[in-house]
């Protein structure tokens, strides 16, 4: 059994060493960018183009450029995550619309985003927050620290008291940065990034025109590549029960519920209408978690009535079921199309009379 063993890690460490020294010297997350390349993609940005051939950046720095010289007052805002960055003026074609959600969101970015937006008269009309589990919970995500002076602003602003104990221990930021180090989906990112050499790092300024790769919209929505949206539904299936075994959902964190009681009063009180919005999961990866954690049931009962006792509407769902949501509709475990998320926003599981009361 000892030699079995010894013969696998034989086999396997080349491998996790290779995909070590690759993300290392090529990450694809631009989390440590000098501004440069955010700096360019917001001119485009700011002149009411779309971009294509858009690498990765840092997104908070490149959204904090664009809001602090919009040249407009956006009637609706996006605050959440990845799941959201697909939602653009389309969905509202009658009004000025501006997605600043960002990758990896949790309950500091929209502290810190909802600085920015203040900080620069760019408070909309309405807001939507993702109820993204990991807004309710502690996270060992520290990417909203790109933009510290605004999350400053903002916690001062809505007297917000965040214990120290909030703050990632050595240990947290260390396993953190090795599941990065590690992680298959940044090395089969930084594998492409060295493939397409120079052809990627050059942003494209396309006008009015559609992306054709990965690209963003001058209201900062994304479009996804060809070969990130073609879906393998069989592969699906099988990942689904891996994947939610390695992604558990958090529990609930009370500190960040009274956090967030206080954010909707505040917004609230600038006269910003507030909506929660609920984004479904694939259909095996709910169906997983619903069988054997039952954790759907718990967090939905939680988000509605933090509603009831807020006067705010919930938009969407968690259930794709209740969508009537195909797995293709999905390019991975979180993720769905756009037209499943136009599906989704007309789902209104609970409506508040007023929510500016």
């Amino acid at each position: 059994m000892k030699k079995f063993f010894k013969n696998i890690l034989l086999v396997t460490m080349p491998f996790i060493i290779t995909v070590g020294i690759v993300n290392f010297l090529c990450h694809p997350s631009k989390t440590n960018t000098d501004g440069t390349y955010e700096e360019i993609a917001s001119s485009i940005l700011l002149k009411g183009h779309n971009i294509d051939n858009f690498d990765n950046c840092n997104e908070r720095i490149l959204t904090q450029k664009v809001v602090s010289k919009l040249p407009y007052q956006p009637d609706i805002v996006f605050l959440g995550s990845s799941r959201c960055l697909e939602i653009s003026s389309e969905f509202a074609p009658s009004k000025k619309f501006f997605n600043a959600s960002v990758s990896h969101a949790n309950m500091y970015d929209v502290i810190s985003l909802i600085g920015l937006l203040d900080s620069s008269n760019k408070l909309p009309k309405e807001i939507y927050i993702e109820t993204n589990c990991t807004f309710y919970t502690s996270s060992d995500n520290n990417e909203w620290k790109s933009i510290l002076p605004y999350f400053e602003f903002a916690k001062n602003k809505m007297k917000l008291v965040i214990e120290k104990q909030h703050e990632l221990s050595f240990i947290t930021k260390s396993i953190s940065k090795l599941k990065e180090l590690f992680a298959l989906e940044y090395f089969q990112l930084s594998i492409e990034k060295i493939l397409e050499g120079d052809k990627k790092k050059k942003i494209l300024d396309i006008g009015l025109n559609e992306p054709k790769g990965f690209g963003k919209h001058f209201d900062c929505s994304i479009t996804y590549p060809i070969s990130y949206t073609n879906v393998d539904t069989v592969k699906a299936i099988r990942d689904a029960p891996i994947f939610m075994s390695n992604n558990p959902l958090p529990i609930f964190c009370k500190d960040n519920i009274v956090i967030l009681k206080k954010i909707v009063h505040y917004l609230k009180d600038k006269g910003v209408k507030v909506y929660l919005l609920n984004l479904p999961f694939q259909p095996d990866c709910y169906s997983f978690e619903s069988n054997y954690n039952k954790i759907f049931g718990y967090i939905n009962y939680r988000i509605i009535s933090f509603c009831k006792e807020n006067n705010l509407s919930l938009i969407g769902t968690f259930d794709p079921f209740e969508a009537n949501l195909a797995r293709v509709q999905f390019y991975d475990p979180l993720h769905c199309n756009k037209q499943a998320l136009k599906t989704v926003m007309n789902i209104v599981k609970y409506s508040a009379k007023d929510s500016l009361k």
